[in-house]
């Protein structure tokens, strides 16, 4: 059954449904990683991989979808997502490990996703995202740290170092 964006909202509003990104559930259905990444794929289509903001909000650590949506493309893929319109894509090289399959959608692990964060550029940079998924992840600042050392080509690395020294000294 196809229910109008009207209907759908009412649902919200009655307490019958819970607004995932772009998608209405249950209210009762527990969510978390996989149902966001499942929301996800009718957007970014299972080709693309999940990365970082949008990968945050797959792990839980972000409470909205971010506007654009943000992928990578692997070397090699000439796929494009299915609304091509609201996604900003990236083409990487990724090393093993740095994705996670959930479902049909791949999304950078949590461990490459707080990389990410942390290297992102000035004030794309959110210590409350990197936080929470730190803390959800299970993750310490240091093995962040230890992983960058281990690449010293990513772009960005040095200011992420740098970040997650002032998240062990605050």
């Amino acid at each position: 059954m196809c229910l109008a964006p009207q209907e759908l909202t009412a649902a919200v509003l009655d307490g019958d449904l819970v607004r995932v990104g772009d998608a209405f559930l249950p209210v009762d259905l527990p969510i978390g990683p996989r149902e966001r990444a499942a929301v996800l794929a009718t957007t970014l289509g299972t080709r693309i991989i999940a990365a970082r903001r949008t990968a945050a909000w797959v792990w839980g650590a972000r409470w909205q979808l971010p506007e654009p949506l943000e992928g990578y493309r692997s070397l090699g893929l000439g796929s494009m997502p299915r609304d091509p319109l609201r996604v900003r894509l990236h083409q990487v090289r990724l090393a093993e490990g740095d994705v996670a399959m959930l479902g049909d959608m791949a999304v950078t692990s949590p461990l490459r996703t707080v990389m990410d964060l942390a290297m992102a550029p000035g004030a794309a940079f959110d210590e409350h995202v990197v936080r929470r998924l730190l803390a959800t992840a299970g993750l310490a600042p240091q093995e962040v740290a230890a992983a960058l050392e281990a690449r010293p080509r990513l772009r960005g690395r040095l200011d992420a170092l740098r970040r997650l020294q002032l998240l062990l000294t605050r």
